[in-house]
């Protein structure tokens, strides 16, 4: 069905009032001329002007076109079939490759050629030809989130009715798929792919360190096991620093499945970046060895923190957070705390105060009496790189933070001091963030949203350019979109921001219940802090040429990729430089010219690397002058996340069908599911409503009409000889 209106914004009647008066005005014009001329020739004139006239009226009116289309669309199938490298792998059910194969030559053919086969693994594809060759197990991560997201982004356009998810429910990347697939509002029918028995095996799950220490501080690193299917036994974990045995452990492992947990202490002895690596060494009939180690790096670096903290005014949180402060021996902590009027306990803070600060933390300040002088100070030290933390108070005065609006990872909308309570609302995913880690885990994003709620005013926040949402808010369990900690890093400093107070309830009901009850209880409060701190320390160079991998680990088979950013001696964006990377390691030299993006931004696919360590260096030159250099390492491992699993998650795949609406199904029981979908009711034809609008009245022909007919009429006056 097609309609076809047109729409003013002012009324119509108006409009054709105004056509009719101007018709009369220019019919009335003509009624006697000088020369007398002939009714035609009146009437033709009389015509062009009227017109001409409505033409020109159409301008003030702003007249729309509207075309509208609806038509109905039969139902298409999206067939998502996982391709990661946990799809194609053996376990104790046999050859899950096989399974996949023929579970989709079997869906395949019954969908014909109204569906659409996606291939996804960390992205997805869409085959126009599909068909059993073409899998190929060969993807080192797994984001079932990111594969439904894109079929629901596309579910308007081709007219989806349903999907068919075909994986073994391992997830290595992304969100929890569950909540995403619910907003979708297609119904999801999940084959199962794998077997549910536990094998015989170790798993390194974790290695947990802070991201930053120093030389001389002793650094805990703690190591998650794995184990399920062994007798009681003992195993031996070794922890290596590069090449280097750094530390040895014996862990007992008992009987049946369970999770152990065991620490090392490393003490550095130089600066840089180190890898580190846990090893459970080989233990008799274990059904696979891959998935014995875990690798992580961190930062050394030579010298003691100092951290200023500025508070408007004693507080719980000051209290809390300093004496969080004051736990790391490592931290020399400088505080300055507001009292009545605009003088402080410890007096007011001066530049000298910042010399050599790597930090500063501002708890509820500036309020409305704090020296403007002091913000300016705070803002001074930001511009020499001192990084920036603020947790705010309900007294806080957020038009004094001007100042350190180029700092801050927010800009204030709209700010009320009428105070409510909130909850964090942190996704998995951004718990592989160094802030939010807590254990390293799959239940840190639970320890967040486990946490008691804390207070907030009703402060309307927008993130500032280069800043990352870590967490939201929820308001009486329901979740907002509203910011909760944001982060931002630039070039010259990093700022982090908590948009809430009474962070101290964290700490004194989220620990000191489980405390008093003796049972063991993860201190969310104390490591964020002490992750704060070491994220916000690492100060590096204002270089103007900056040159890393994707990442500082990859698996072996993915796609080494490399970004740049290069700025002038003033920060700005270079366009147009010449930037090159050399890669070394493993027995390979490798050179590649990386390709300009936009902002003076670079970025390059250096492709498969074999297994080993690496090293690089870059520069960037422009018309011939050296404009920087940077160099690093990374590291490409013959170990994959995908081997951490080695049981299909049926509980993942049943939830997900379950709460969408679709059925479960395993992969040798997939005869007559696409039938049943087809004749399920839910799996009908939609109607696709397309809308387009012309504006008529910026339409530049009709301008060039009346001024036509304009001229028409005054070129036949002048030939009728009228005056």
């Amino acid at each position: 069905m097609e309609t076809i209106s047109i729409l003013f914004s002012g009324s119509a009647w108006i409009y054709l009032l105004l056509v009719v008066v101007a018709g009369a005005a220019a019919t009335f014009t003509y009624a006697r001329t000088q020369p007398e001329i002939t009714r035609p020739w009146k009437i033709i004139l009389a015509t062009l002007r009227t017109l001409a006239l409505a033409l020109l009226l159409i301008t003030l009116f702003e007249p729309v076109l509207r075309y509208i289309r609806s038509e109905q669309r039969a139902p298409r199938l999206a067939v998502l079939v996982d391709v990661s490298r946990s799809a194609g792998m053996k376990d104790l059910g046999g050859d899950r490759a096989a399974s996949m194969r023929a579970a989709a030559a079997t869906l395949f053919r019954d969908a014909g050629s109204d569906a659409d086969v996606i291939l996804f693994d960390a992205r997805s594809r869409t085959i126009e030809d599909p068909s059993v060759d073409s899998l190929q197990f060969n993807g080192q991560r797994t984001d079932i989130s990111a594969a439904l997201r894109s079929v629901s982004n596309a579910a308007m356009e081709r007219s989806y009715g349903a999907v068919v998810l075909v994986s073994d429910g391992t997830i290595t990347a992304g969100d929890n798929p569950i909540y995403g697939a619910e907003r979708s509002g297609l119904p999801i029918y999940t084959v199962g792919v794998g077997d549910t028995t536990q094998p015989k095996d170790v798993v390194a799950m974790s290695l947990n360190a802070n991201a930053v220490c120093y030389i001389g501080q002793a650094v805990p690193i703690s190591v998650e096991l794995r184990s399920t299917g062994f007798a009681a036994t003992t195993a031996t974990v070794v922890l290596m620093r590069g090449n280097t045995e750094i530390g040895r452990q014996n862990v007992a492992i008992r009987s049946g499945s369970e999770r152990t947990s065991l620490t090392f202490s490393y003490t550095p002895t130089q600066a840089g970046m180190q890898k580190i690596t846990a090893k459970v060494l080989d233990l008799p009939g274990e059904f696979s060895t891959r998935n014995n180690s875990v690798i992580d790096y961190i930062t050394v670096l030579e010298k003691k923190r100092r951290v200023v903290l500025i508070a408007g005014a004693p507080s719980a949180d000051v209290t809390f957070v300093r004496a969080a402060l004051q736990r790391n021996k490592d931290l020399e902590i400088v505080s300055f705390v507001q009292k009545q009027g605009a003088e402080f306990y410890e007096g007011v803070p001066t530049a000298a105060a910042f010399m050599n600060a790597e930090a500063c933390v501002l708890i509820g300040f500036p309020i409305a009496s704090s020296p403007a002088s002091v913000v300016d100070v705070v803002a001074t030290a930001a511009q020499r790189g001192c990084s920036l933390m603020f947790i705010p108070s309900q007294a806080t005065d957020y038009g004094k933070l001007g100042a350190l609006a180029d700092v801050l990872p927010f800009t204030v909308a709209a700010t009320r001091t009428n105070e409510m309570m909130v909850s964090s609302d942190v996704q998995r995913s951004a718990t592989s963030d160094p802030i939010l880690k807590i254990v390293g885990d799959d239940d840190d994003a639970k320890r967040w949203n486990d946490l008691p709620p804390v207070y907030r005013t009703e402060t309307f926040v927008r993130a500032a350019p280069q800043s990352t949402i870590l967490a939201t808010s929820r308001v009486n369990n329901v979740p907002m979109q509203e910011p909760l900690i944001m982060k931002r890093e630039t070039d010259r400093v990093k700022s982090l921001a908590v948009l809430a107070y009474g962070l101290y309830r964290w700490k004194l009901l989220g620990v000191g219940p489980g405390q008093a009850r003796g049972a063991v209880v993860t201190d969310v409060f104390s490591q964020f802090i002490d992750n704060s701190m070491q994220w916000l320390s690492v100060r590096e160079d204002a270089k103007h040429v900056r040159i890393k991998p994707g990442r500082l680990l990859y698996a072996s088979g993915e796609l080494v990729e490399f970004t740049a950013s290069v700025t002038d001696a003033s920060y700005a964006p270079v366009d147009g430089a010449d930037v090159s990377v050399t890669i070394k390691g493993n027995g390979i030299e490798k050179r590649i010219v990386m390709a300009p993006q936009a902002n003076g931004r670079y970025a390059s696919v250096v492709g498969v690397l074999p297994a080993g360590d690496y090293t690089y260096t870059g520069k960037a030159t422009a018309k011939g002058q050296d404009l920087g250099s940077d160099n690093g390492s990374f590291s490409v491992s013959d170990l994959s996340i995908e081997y951490a699993s080695t049981t299909m998650d049926i509980e993942l795949l049943r939830q997900l069908a379950a709460r969408t609406g679709g059925t479960f199904t395993r992969a040798d029981s997939v005869e007559g599911l696409i039938s049943a979908i087809r004749a399920n009711p839910r799996f009908k034809a939609t109607t696709v409503t397309s809308e387009r609008e012309t504006a008529l009245w910026s339409l530049p022909w009709l301008l060039a009409a009346a001024i036509a007919m304009f001229a028409t009429e005054w070129f036949l006056r002048k030939r009728r000889g009228l005056v």
